[in-house]
């Protein structure tokens, strides 16, 4: 398998690296098939500099860019280029028939967030609070069932907690 790699040069704490395709069994200095480029990021600009013809001629027959080698590419613009070399306008996010489409659903959603300050006349006010009385009637006497329901059943656990204790002090 193929690798875009970089290859160390230069001095210590001075590091220069040359862009290059090798057997991704090589060591890293290995000998390399091909050098197409250069990169030297210790500098006030750091200085990239890649054949672009032959990194795609490279990544075409297969050849797996390292991470580093993968970013710079980005920054250069060749992994677009290789993209839309390889997939066309199918791998491409936004197409006129979507963007109109996510467009049509943000507009819906923005009405109907949109809320439309109605004040309640004096009839209405009346009117509402009288079914609200009507509600919580019933819904207060259910809790108080259940409220009883649940005194109940403590009172039996209390009831059959003494019964044990008594049981126990017995033997």
């Amino acid at each position: 398998m193929l690798k875009i790699r970089l290859k160390r040069m230069g001095r210590k704490h001075s590091p220069a690296f040359r862009m290059i395709v090798i057997d991704s069994r090589k060591k890293r200095d290995g000998a390399f098939i091909e050098r197409i480029g250069y990169y030297q990021p210790h500098f006030e600009e750091p200085r990239l500099h890649v054949d672009e013809e032959r990194a795609l001629h490279w990544l075409r027959q297969g050849a797996q860019p390292s991470l580093i080698v993968k970013n710079l590419f980005k920054r250069l613009g060749i992994t677009k280029k290789f993209h839309h070399e390889k997939y066309g306008d199918k791998g491409s996010k936004e197409t006129p028939e979507t963007s109109t489409a996510e467009q049509t659903s943000q507009e819906s959603s923005e009405q109907t967030t949109e809320k439309k300050e109605v004040t309640p006349t004096a009839e209405e006010k009346s009117a509402d609070s009288s079914s609200e009385k009507e509600e919580t009637s019933p819904t207060e006497t259910e809790t108080t069932t259940e409220e009883k329901s649940e005194e109940t059943e403590e009172e039996e656990r209390d009831a059959e907690h003494a019964h044990d204790k008594k049981d126990t002090s017995q033997e």
